[in-house]
C-alpha cells in the first residue's frame, strides 16, 4: 500500500524527497492506526462502530475539545494574572499598574 518501487538511480533529488516524504508519512499512518487498534482492543469497542465526523456524537467531542482548550487557556491566563498581582504585592504597589514617585 505505501512502497514505491522505482530503482534509486533513476531518482532525482525532489522525487527522492518526496518518496522519503511518503514513505515517513505512511509509516507514521501505520504507527496510528495500530494504536487506534490496540485502544478499541483494550476498550472493546467494535470497529464496525467508529464514529463518522459529521455524526452527533463525534461533534460533542470536538466541542468539548475546543471548551477543553478554552479552559486551559483561561487557566492560564488567570494564573499569570495572579502572578502578577503578587508581584506589585510584594514591590509595594497593590492594585496598581504604574509606580507614582
Amino acid at each position: 500500500m505505501c512502497s514505491v518501487d522505482t530503482p534509486r538511480d533513476t531518482l532525482d533529488p525532489t522525487l527522492h524527497v518526496v518518496r522519503r516524504t511518503y514513505s515517513h508519512r505512511c509509516e507514521k499512518y501505520q504507527i496510528a492506526l495500530a494504536s487506534v487498534i490496540h485502544c478499541e482492543n483494550a476498550l472493546d469497542i467494535n470497529p464496525t462502530q467508529r464514529w463518522t465526523l459529521d455524526s452527533p456524537m463525534c461533534l460533542e467531542a470536538f466541542k468539548a475539545s475546543a471548551e477543553s482548550a478554552y479552559q486551559r487557556a483561561l487557566d492560564s491566563l488567570s494564573s499569570t494574572v495572579i502572578q502578577r498581582i503578587l508581584e506589585l504585592h510584594k514591590m509595594g504597589l497593590p492594585g496598581t499598574c504604574k509606580y507614582y514617585q
